[in-house]
């Protein structure tokens, strides 16, 4: 178990690049993921503000084994960022308990081994053979599995069921079972009593009792057979206490995949803390045993162990187990540290440590992703004396002979009396004679300043230290390397683990074979049965020669007799032969068939296709030539004006030549004008559009009646002169012809244009044209009589040479 599980896990088929939080069994556990989707939708009390937590049951019974899992939920409030708080959800687990062989599985194998020892009990099989014989066989057993699943499932929900089988552990043998509610229950007395257990174990390693439990809730598909919810309530004394408030089938799949997007920065989800534990012990083997981790210790914390050695060390770790309560000690692995003499040898030779001032000292946890205990760092470590730095004022000082450290004090000259002995006391110890000084003023020999203030007189001078500096200290770290090796089941080597992974390859490749010779067999007993039919049908017959029809007829002799006696051993390369010498003769004709069944309904469409684009034509021929005349009146009108506006305009142009004395303005001006006029068009469609379309339409209907006339020589078992493929593309030919054009008028629909939009166009060019020529007249007369006037009024020479340039 544990440590052994995973490594084998590992080496027998993850792939190396499966991530390792696919693997996880801290965080991800299922009593924790359940958890997990239970607290996304609920508010716990807070343990912030002293509320009471919630304590819960997860009680889990899958296919393969049993779990309980007791867990503490609540909420807790922290400070976040600025004046803000935030709470978030905890859930602790505080205890776990299991059974490993307890689940679905063992309640179909009661279940199964009923329908043996019936079956061997009916007299049906061949006199001798026994229970053990039965269980032997593969596919018997296989077969009963898979009904005894379903049996049980339908027991929870009916009181009684039954099942059948043909061709059991012999061909001609068939077999019939039934088993009633209460007959299963009976098988399964054993089981139930086992129920609780779990239960039981996880409330006594987190300390509690079914009266601190909030309530069970249920998970797992076999938590829905009815004797074991019978067995939970009979338990608590109160069936209150199960709910099935989630999802039994989805609701750890959920939590794991609520906890994985809470660990992903591309997801915001509500916060919720988790702290697992591992269920099992852990310890150490140095020297003596010492306990490492308890059952109930928190996945992923840290925990420091000192260890009092100079010299380099082994460790064992093992993880307890309880088995048949009896507790097992299971190898996890061994360290050995590498480098522990040098790293001691480096801290006293570098820095003078001593060894009795020397820590050593490592960490270890228990790893977050399968709650294995591991080392996670060592190091052997010191206090060392750090020298005080002095600073450059400091050192001023000191050279120039003024350390702040020390001072000279005059004292009181006393020829009469000697130096006292705290005189030498003093220069020794300068705590002491300061506080002397300041206690008794007599003693003259003191060196304190307040005598020295007392005593201005005096003529001799002794030197007196400062305060003691303090002492400044540091750690000095050394890193100490661990050596691991795996203990328990030996680790093959890189050549076994070579072979077997070969031999898992040949496997693979086994297993893809004969499921590929299987599809194979089952693709041609099918065929055989189909040609089978088509020899039956009056189309089929008609789309395939006689030599054809008659060597079909053959082949399926030939093949149905070979599959049924040595074909049915046969590789999957003799199988694909048979099969493609069938489809040879089978496929064309029905190609055949399905040309000749087609070949109406399309060529009617194309025929009609034809027939409305050469309708469309001739509209389009008809519109062209109506608007071209149109168009060639109107400008025939236009380009013909009427005596009088001739006149007029001679008139006002010598008029203005007159005026302004420049006659070449008059021809500029008119040149400019009749520039300026845009050519109108006349037609929405061109005669190029017509001329494309045309000729698209000509060699689609030429292409029709010369294949039409190949094809009336045919017959339905020949292969076709034209075929539906050709038509459907002959078809998207002339529809994109067609396109074009219909393309073209919507354009020119939408911008204005057209024959409908030049005919108001011009409309509206003639009423604006006519508007300026009112004006222009307007002005020319108001023009001409002020020239009149002027005449009038002026000289009579001014009026000869007028009329003489008229």
């Amino acid at each position: 178990m544990g440590p052994q599980r995973d490594r084998l896990g590992k080496d027998a088929g993850y792939p190396p690049s499966l991530p390792s939080f696919l693997l996880k069994r801290g965080e991800a556990d299922n009593g924790m993921s359940v958890a997990v989707n239970y607290a996304t939708s609920r508010t716990f009390p807070n343990a912030t503000n002293g509320e009471k937590p919630e304590h819960h049951v997860v009680f889990d019974m899958g296919a393969g084994s049993t779990s309980a899992t007791v867990l503490k939920f609540q909420s807790r409030t922290v400070k976040d960022f600025g004046k803000w708080s935030k709470s978030f959800q905890e859930i602790h687990a505080v205890g776990v308990g299991w059974d490993k062989t307890l689940g679905g599985d063992a309640l179909n194998e009661l279940i199964v081994d009923d329908m043996v020892s019936k079956l061997v009990e009916s007299k049906k099989l061949k006199d001798g053979t026994t229970t053990e014989q039965v269980k032997a066989h593969g596919k018997t057993m296989a077969k009963l599995w898979k009904e005894a699943e379903r049996l049980r499932q339908i027991l929870s929900a009916n009181t009684e069921t039954s099942g059948s089988f043909e061709g059991l552990y012999e061909e001609d043998v068939n077999f019939k079972y039934s088993i009633s509610r209460s007959t299963f229950e009976e098988l399964a007395k054993n089981h139930a009593d086992r129920i609780s257990k779990p239960l039981m174990d996880a409330l006594a390693m987190a300390k509690l009792t079914l009266d601190d439990i909030g309530s069970i809730i249920l998970h797992g598909g076999a938590i829905r057979t009815p004797f074991v919810q019978k067995q939970l309530e009979q338990v608590c004394n109160d069936a209150g206490k199960l709910r099935t408030n989630v999802n039994a089938d989805e609701a750890a799949a959920l939590g794991a995949a609520f906890k994985g997007a809470a660990l992903s920065r591309s997801f915001r989800v509500k916060e919720i803390k988790t702290h697992d534990i591992p269920g099992y012990g852990a310890s150490i083997k140095f020297e003596r045993k010492q306990k490492a981790f308890l059952p109930t210790s928190q996945i992923g914390q840290e925990k420091i162990t000192i260890i009092k050695n100079l010299n380099d060390f082994e460790l064992d770790f093992t993880q307890e187990h309880l088995r048949d309560n009896e507790t097992i000690d299971y190898p996890v692995f061994h360290a050995r540290t590498t480098n522990l003499t040098l790293a001691l040898a480096e801290l006293k030779d570098k820095f003078g440590c001593a060894a009795e001032n020397i820590t050593i000292w490592f960490g270890m946890q228990l790893n977050p992703v399968n709650a294995i205990p591991e080392i996670t760092r060592g190091s052997a470590s010191c206090e060392v004396e750090e020298e005080v730095k002095k600073s450059v004022v400091e050192k001023a000082k000191e050279f120039l002979g003024f350390d702040s450290k020390k001072s000279q004090q005059p004292l009181k000259d006393d020829s009469n009396k000697e130096p006292t002995s705290e005189s030498s006391t003093a220069s020794s110890s300068p705590n002491t004679a300061s506080s002397e000084s300041v206690e008794s003023p007599t003693t003259s020999s003191s060196t304190s300043s307040e005598t020295a203030t007392e005593s201005p007189s005096a003529e001799s001078n002794v030197i007196v230290e400062g305060p003691e500096q303090p002492r400044n200290f540091r750690v000095e770290t050394s890193i100490i390397g661990f050596e691991f090796a795996p203990l328990g089941i030996p680790r093959p080597s890189k050549e076994e683990m070579n072979r077997i992974q070969s031999r898992l390859a040949a496997f693979d490749a086994s297993d893809l074979a004969r499921i590929q010779r299987e599809e194979t067999l089952n693709s041609l007993e099918a065929f055989i049965y189909r040609a089978r039919d088509l020899l039956d049908d009056g189309e089929f017959v008609k789309a395939i020669t006689n030599d054809a029809l008659e060597k079909l007829k053959q082949s399926l002799h030939e093949i149905s007799d070979w599959l049924y006696a040595d074909g049915s051993d046969a590789p999957t390369p003799d199988l694909k032969a048979k099969l493609d010498s069938l489809k040879q003769l089978v496929d064309p004709a029905l190609d055949r068939k399905s040309e000749n069944a087609q070949r109406p309904a399309k060529l009617e469409s194309l025929k009609q296709n034809l027939k409305s684009t050469k309708m469309f034509m001739e509209v389009m021929d008809k519109q062209i030539k109506a608007e071209e005349s149109a168009f060639s009146a109107s400008t025939s009108k236009t380009s013909s004006p009427s005596p009088s506006e001739t006149s007029s305009t001679i008139i006002s142009s010598s008029e203005e030549s007159s005026v302004n004395d420049s006659s070449s303005s008059t021809t500029s001006t008119s040149t400019s004008t009749s520039s300026s006029q845009p050519t109108p068009t006349y037609s929405t469609y061109t005669p190029v559009d017509l001329s494309i379309l045309s000729e698209t339409h000509d060699r689609i209907e030429k292409w029709l009646d010369e294949k039409m006339k190949l094809q009336e020589k045919l017959s339905d078992s020949d292969t076709p002169a034209i075929t539906i493929a050709d038509m459907e593309a002959k078809l998207a030919e002339l529809q994109r012809a067609l396109n074009r054009v219909m393309e073209k008028m919507t354009r020119k629909a939408k911008t204005g244009g057209g024959s409908g939009g030049s005919k108001k166009q011009g409309k509206k060019n003639g009423k604006k044209n006519k508007g300026k020529e009112k004006e222009k007249s307007k002005t020319k007369g108001e023009e001409k009589e002020e020239k009149e006037t002027k005449k009038t009024d002026g000289k009579k020479g001014t009026t000869t040479s007028n009329k003489d340039e008229l």
